[in-house]
């Protein structure tokens, strides 16, 4: 039997874009709501305008959903092929979507931001534990917690498990 090359063992890595690009490519994108959350668009009607960051966007429906509510949004995913459909289906909000693979973490952002948590941050464990967030998980373990966010967001894509942070320049 022959080894396994490195491109192969990505496309079985969820922390490469070759591992999302193999499922968009193949059409099995489960995760893929094909719209926005009812509750998305409650929460966007009674809070008040700001800045968004959409990262791991996938079809980054939720843009034109917040710049509509007067938002300015950007959404970054790290699929090549997630982000040209993204592009696709946004029109002229084509260029709020960016291949990124980076990640932001919360160190990232400066005494200039303000920051506000939802959700439940639950760690990646061993398939991200180099990106381990010590800051972030401890934010989240505070008493009380952050609110809950009532819908799903974010990698896990399941309301219990729904994590945003929202940053507003100050």
């Amino acid at each position: 039997m022959q080894p396994r090359s490195s491109r192969d063992q990505a496309s079985q890595d969820s922390s490469h874009p070759e591992f999302w690009d193999a499922r968009y490519a193949r059409g099995e994108t489960p995760w893929d709501f094909h719209g926005v959350p009812a509750a998305l668009k409650a929460f966007l009607k009674t809070s008040p305008t700001g800045s968004a960051l959409i990262p791991g966007c996938g079809s980054a429906y939720e843009v034109r959903v917040f710049d509509e509510a007067g938002w300015k949004v950007m959404a970054i995913d790290f699929s090549p092929i997630a982000v040209e459909r993204a592009r696709s289906q946004l029109g002229s909000l084509a260029d709020r979507v960016v291949q990124d693979d980076s990640g932001i973490p919360l160190r990232a952002f400066s005494k200039n931001w303000n920051l506000e948590f939802y959700g439940r941050f639950i760690p990646h464990g061993e398939k991200f534990g180099k990106y381990d967030q010590q800051a972030l998980a401890e934010i989240y373990r505070r008493n009380p917690p952050p609110p809950e966010l009532g819908f799903a967001f974010g990698y896990w894509w399941q309301a219990e498990r729904g994590i945003l942070m929202l940053a507003r320049r100050k």
